[in-house]
């Protein structure tokens, strides 16, 4: 299946206030908006679909689709316009996120100059580049509210077809046809099939990752950078410098040599890797089974190499790197409940003092209702104090986020989308933990949300700071597994631990 129709979202600001509704099908609301004469702003993130869905309505209607950097870096726009129309009156005016930042290019003036030429039109772009909510005025956005608007939605996501595909009608209609959405090699390969130019285009675009002479935004290049390379795959920039037609051809090629070097350096030095910074497409090509990863009912193995790790430049959270795991390690599936660290307190002598602390027992107690349910309201002390016992350790925080996101840098178990039925977080509705069993997330069992789990590592390395706590709890919203938090910011973290041990 090669064109998914999309659906949208249309977008009206009412007072203070953005109402979004239901558009259903959006061809026809692109066809009604040529022939009535009425004007659409068509909003859609990369590879949504937004440019093929002008191309199908542009050559049904028989209106032509006009690329806004080819009319924008004109030397005269108005004569490279009038021979883009072709004497048409109506056109479809494609990619306003292509001609540079508004408040930089003139947008908004472009915007206003086009439409006054061209009497019955649809503009398309990227979200990022057209205001959409309430906030203050962007000057890096145009504000279209003025104008019919209206973005693609989410698509329906099949059964077994990875989440980002929601978002990339390319990758989902490429996951119908049979290629594994999960599988950066077998996607760039069926777009690419036949240019005889895959390791080269690759070697391209990792060389403009790298290189910090480049745009890492953009992956831009100079023209000899291209001898030899299929020319249909580039477009020309404003400033001269070429890049991919379309940025996600980018990040494929990116992900799948970054695909190789995660997998191949299992003893390897990852030095030359560390610092890379990763878009989000980039690790939704990337994602896919835990490579090595295995279990039995008790513990997850996770193998030793290198995995992608951070993901903002927040201190919290620090950018997307590469980071190595020296060595195997073995994470318990299920955290450490109320009732074993009953079973540990009954078996190391009188009750300490600290146990009146833990506000969900009764009594100093864990109450039967709660036994299967993880424990919480812990110091660290506590964690190092059971581990030991039970013969054990805390994971570090490495071996924590490697365990829970993979070795492709998700920033949740199952992808880069939150999806509240996975975690117990504030969200869920519970607000209360939840037996450790209830959340399987891909090997783990409820290592996002329920409760924080304590681990040995120091928060920004420093012993006065506290220790790391990790994945969050039942009574927070989403937190990312690659989030580092501090126990000594709240004495209000509901923390507790998962055991690991050296393999």
């Amino acid at each position: 299946m090669d064109w998914i129709p999309p659906t949208g979202t249309w977008i009206r600001r009412e007072g203070g206030a953005i109402v979004r509704t239901p558009a259903g099908a959006l061809e026809p609301l692109v066809e009604a908006a040529i022939r009535d004469g009425t004007g659409l702003v068509l909003l859609g993130v990369f590879g949504s679909g937004k440019t093929e869905l002008a191309r199908r309505v542009g050559a049904r209607v028989g209106v032509p689709v006009v690329p806004l950097r080819v009319v924008a870096r004109a030397k005269d726009r108005a004569a490279t316009l009038a021979a883009l129309l072709g004497g048409s009156d109506a056109a479809i005016l494609d990619g306003l996120d292509e001609i540079g930042r508004p408040d930089d290019d003139g947008a908004a003036e472009l915007v206003a100059w086009l439409t006054a030429r061209v009497r019955r039109w649809v503009l398309t772009s990227r979200p990022g580049h057209v205001r959409t909510d309430a906030a203050e005025p962007d000057p890096g956005q145009v504000d279209c509210f003025h104008l019919p608007m209206v973005e693609i939605a989410p698509y329906p996501v099949p059964e077994g077809a990875p989440a980002f595909c929601a978002d990339n009608a390319v990758l989902l209609s490429l996951w119908l046809r049979g290629a594994r959405g999960d599988t950066p090699a077998a996607l760039v390969e069926d777009h690419l099939s036949g240019t005889g130019a895959v390791y080269a285009l690759e070697a391209l675009a990792w060389a403009s990752l790298v290189d910090p002479d480049r745009s890492h935004e953009g992956g831009s290049f100079r023209a000899e950078d291209l001898a030899g390379l299929p020319a249909r795959l580039f477009v020309e920039d404003l400033d001269g410098r070429w890049r991919f037609g379309h940025r996600s051809l980018y990040d494929a090629l990116v992900a799948r040599r970054l695909a190789r070097r995660l997998a191949a350096a299992q003893g390897g030095d990852p030095d030359d890797l560390t610092g890379l910074v990763l878009s989000g497409a980039m690790r939704a090509f990337l994602a896919g089974a835990f490579d090595g990863w295995t279990s039995d009912d008790t513990w997850l193995h996770v193998p030793r190499g290198n995995f992608v790790s951070g993901g903002a430049r927040g201190a919290d959270e620090r950018p997307l790197v590469v980071k190595h795991l020296a060595h195997p390690v073995a994470l318990a599936r299920y955290a450490v409940t109320n009732g074993q660290f009953q079973g540990f307190l009954d078996a190391t002598g009188p009750r300490p003092p600290w146990v009146e602390r833990l506000s969900h027992w009764r009594g100093g107690r864990c109450p039967p209702d709660l036994a299967d349910h993880p424990v919480m309201m812990l110091r660290p002390e506590d964690c190092d104090a059971y581990a030991a016992w039970a013969g054990a350790r805390l994971p570090s925080a490495d071996e924590w986020e490697k365990a829970v996101r993979g070795w492709d840098g998700r920033h949740f178990p199952w992808g880069d989308r939150f999806e509240s039925a996975r975690a117990n977080t504030a969200d869920s509705g519970r607000d209360r933990t939840a037996p450790v069993t209830t959340y399987p997330q891909y090997g783990l069992y409820g290592a996002i949300g329920d409760a924080f789990e304590c681990t040995s590592g120091y928060y920004r390395d420093r012993t006065d700071r506290g220790r790391v706590v990790m994945g969050g709890s039942f009574a927070h919203g989403p937190i990312r597994a690659s989030l580092r938090l501090s126990h000594t910011l709240s004495g209000r973290l509901k923390i507790g631990l998962r055991l690991a041990r050296d393999v």
